[in-house]
């Protein structure tokens, strides 16, 4: 037999404060009571806790109070008291899942409470995480703005490094220069002091070969009289043996 399909399940309770819709009758009075008039009527006897359900009461005594940690982790150790949270750690943390995206940024969550608070978080100006990403790329920009003025400022350092170093080539460059005139100079000088001290020298010898030219004349003459004086005494001697009478002088 070929059962009829069944029509497609629609929220015929919608709550009449908020956008709650659910297919119960009954869940729209827990949601109206616990929600919107904040009834706690269900209290622990053990603390001073309160709850809107009894559901949630029983499940605070076992896991608060009794400490039950029924429901283990099969890929690890970790325990816990509620089906829900075995059910949301290993989505979150063996499988990694982010199943709950805010539509306004592009954060993800494991688990809907994390991303109900994400959104709770968000002030006036719009989503945390879109407060965050702005924050993020106010930074990046305030980052790159302080790169920009920091390599400005090598390339300023670089550009007067290169001018000191140029202006100190051309100085050394000066300073060479001056160094070759003071070094030309002084052999000018030098050159100049040699120059005399050869001319004066030349003169010294010039001088000393005259005295020489006149001492050798003196020396001349002098012989040429003693011989002369001695030419005469022989002649003079030659005479007075020939005629006994003295020599006249020629």
């Amino acid at each position: 037999m070929v059962r009829a399909e069944k029509p497609p399940r629609r929220d015929h309770h919608a709550c009449p404060q908020c956008d709650y819709k659910t297919w119960h009758v009954g869940n729209l009075r827990v949601h109206v009571r616990t929600v919107h008039e904040k009834r706690r009527d269900h209290a622990c006897p053990q603390c001073d806790s309160t709850f809107g359900q009894a559901g949630h009461l029983r499940k605070h005594v076992k896991t608060v109070h009794e400490q039950r940690r029924d429901h283990v982790c099969p890929q690890c150790d970790s325990a816990f008291g509620q089906a829900d949270n075995l059910s949301r750690h290993v989505r979150t943390v063996h499988e990694q899942r982010r199943d709950h995206a805010c539509e306004q940024c592009n954060a993800a969550f494991g688990a809907a409470q994390h991303l109900t608070t994400h959104v709770h978080n968000s002030g006036r100006d719009g989503c945390v995480g879109l407060a965050q990403q702005q924050q993020a790329k106010e930074k990046q920009a305030r980052d790159d703005a302080l790169k920009a003025k920091k390599a400005e400022a090598k390339k300023k350092a670089d550009a007067l490094k290169a001018k000191k170093a140029e202006a100190k080539e051309v100085a050394d460059a000066l300073k060479a220069e001056e160094a070759e005139q003071e070094r030309k100079e002084e052999q000018r000088c030098c050159d100049m002091q040699a120059q005399g001290d050869r001319e004066r020298e030349a003169d010294r010898l010039a001088k000393r070969q005259q005295q020489r030219e006149v001492v050798a004349e003196l020396k001349a003459g002098k012989v040429l009289r003693l011989a002369k004086e001695k030419e005469n005494e022989e002649w003079w001697r030659s005479r007075k043996e020939m005629n006994g009478s003295p020599p006249r002088w020629r």
